[in-house]
């Protein structure tokens, strides 16, 4: 059952492929920066050779992060591949043992995890001292992917019930697990010395050797130094966790097969008139998709998804400034911080519109006579993608300028970190109108994973393009940094005034230009995002 269903998978892949040249070309890049990516990781761990016991150490907290990396940023990047539906399962006479079994195989089936695994092999040539340690780092980088696998098949489906919540509820528990992160790593980095870095990375592989990865990878070093006891302890320790990984994918899986699908709404609220949200001047139609994506944004589990990513993404990259101040030190490093933020939260909400939509997107393409049309549904939907993310920017701001620049961190300093952020926010989700209409793609229709991203292929040119955008971002908002600079606190209102409505106009071309583009290519998009991915 489990080659059946490999095949099947490289199937959907090469059908998914054919007769699509976009689609071709975008898996041919992406198979090429997979396979440099496996070679530039299998010559990196293979140069650890000879190192002694500094090898085991490095390879003790590559391991660990090699393993935390695989689990975790597919799905908060929604890069999770769900090529194949566990859903679409539920009703053949599958026992959820041969589905697991199946699903995990196809799971380590494509570019992404062939090249993790070629990188992480290259451990065998790196780690061992012995010829007699050949065999256990053999072991160990199978139990490791293993463990990888079974791990980002676990997530998504364990994540689902609690997106099921209030967003304020999902931000708080990602919020919560992200301080315990910035405590360990603070706590870790305050006692940092480069003169001692060696017995530093000794100290926090003693931390991570216990974690199965650690364990794994020590257990190369044990067998090494001629501790094969020490060495087949701790792979049968690794072992017992990929077995109960693997009782728990078991378990989760059947439960997914049987229970309905996740509600992506409540009950209907009671009507608020005939416009919905929105001030009175504002044009009917944007009102109306105002509230809409509202409501979306509050009921439907990849948006909440997407809200509480975009939290943990700033989170992160304040607990990096916190953690590193050297990472953001000088004049001005809270306005790029806030810049590379709001170029973040623009995008990530408004880069694919359409696709976001699916197959229910002709509707709109059936109310849509114009132009004008368009351009007040793209309005509807920038509006409400400012909603949740104004708030978690004015609080990073703040933030950002108390740990960056803490000289600056009165009301004066926050509005000039703030100025850049604004215009980067604006002008950002002007960038993400047009990606819509320029390079709209269809997301797979995943009740039972929020976190899946584009088909096969199309996850790295995705990521390359978004990141295009943010170079492109950086660049027009230089006139706002120079103002910053020039101006200083003194102008403090001023500039950020200035900076919000330079965002505007910025937000205000890009929702013009898209659509008027969109309007021709409408039946295009209609086509393209209608047949879901994968």
């Amino acid at each position: 059952m489990a080659w059946t269903l490999v095949r099947l998978k490289i199937s959907l892949i090469a059908g998914g492929l054919r007769g699509d040249v976009v689609r071709t070309l975008a898996f041919v890049v992406g198979a090429a920066t997979g396979v440099a990516a496996a070679a530039l990781g299998f010559t990196g761990f293979a140069l650890l050779r000879g190192l002694g016991d500094a090898a085991t150490d490095l390879g003790v907290v590559a391991f660990a992060v090699f393993t935390l990396t695989w689990a975790l940023v597919p799905v908060f990047a929604f890069r999770s591949d769900e090529t194949l539906d566990p859903a679409r399962f539920a009703l053949l006479p599958l026992r959820p043992g041969q589905a697991a079994a199946g699903l995990l195989a196809a799971a380590g089936t494509g570019v992404a995890p062939i090249a993790a695994t070629v990188a992480l092999s290259g451990s065998v040539v790196g780690l061992p001292r012995s010829a007699g340690a050949v065999p256990v780092a053999v072991a160990a980088v199978a139990l490791t992917v293993l463990t990888c696998l079974l791990l980002g098949r676990i997530l998504p489906l364990v994540l689902l019930p609690l997106l099921a919540r209030r967003p304020a509820e999902v931000v708080s528990a990602g919020m919560a697990v992200l301080v315990l992160l910035v405590a360990a790593g603070q706590r870790w980095l305050v006692t940092f010395d480069p003169d001692r870095s060696a017995a530093q990375l000794a100290a926090l592989a003693g931390w991570l050797r216990w974690t199965p990865p650690g364990m794994a990878a020590q257990a190369v070093g044990d067998a090494g130094a001629g501790n094969h006891l020490a060495a087949a302890a701790r792979l049968a320790g690794v072992a017992v966790v990929v077995a109960v990984l693997a009782w728990c994918w078991r378990r989760v899986l059947a439960a997914a097969l049987v229970a309905p699908a996740p509600a992506s709404g409540h009950p209907a609220a009671r009507r608020r008139g005939r416009r919905g949200f929105g001030p009175r001047g504002m044009p009917a139609r944007t009102a109306a998709v105002l509230g809409r994506e509202l409501r979306y944004t509050w009921r439907e589990p990849r948006r909440k998804a997407n809200v509480a990513t975009l939290a943990l993404l700033l989170g992160c990259l304040l607990m990096l400034v916190a953690v590193v101040p050297a990472a953001a030190a000088g004049p001005g490093a809270a306005g790029t911080l806030m810049v590379l933020a709001g170029g973040i939260a623009a995008l990530s909400s408004s880069a694919n519109y359409f696709g976001l939509q699916g197959a229910a997107l002709w509707s709109t393409a059936m109310a849509t006579g114009g132009a004008r049309d368009l351009r007040a549904e793209l309005a509807g939907a920038l509006l409400a993608a400012t909603v949740p993310a104004v708030p978690m920017l004015a609080a990073f701001a703040a933030l950002c300028t108390l740990v960056v620049q803490p000289d600056d961190a009165g009301l004066a300093g926050t509005a000039l970190a703030a100025a850049p952020g604004c215009a980067a926010f604006g002008v950002a989700l002007g960038a993400g109108a047009l990606l819509s209409v320029l390079l709209p793609y269809p997301l797979p229709e995943r009740p039972h994973n929020p976190f899946a991203g584009p088909g096969a292929g199309q996850g790295l040119v995705v990521s390359l393009t978004v990141m295009a955008a943010l170079l492109t971002v950086n660049v027009c908002v230089a006139p706002v940094h120079a103002a910053v600079h020039l101006l200083g606190p003194g102008a403090a209102p001023a500039v950020l005034a200035a900076g919000a409505g330079y965002g505007a106009l910025g937000a205000w071309a890009g929702i013009h230009l898209a659509a008027r583009i969109g309007a021709r290519r409408l039946p295009e998009i209609v086509e393209r995002v209608g047949r879901p991915a994968g």
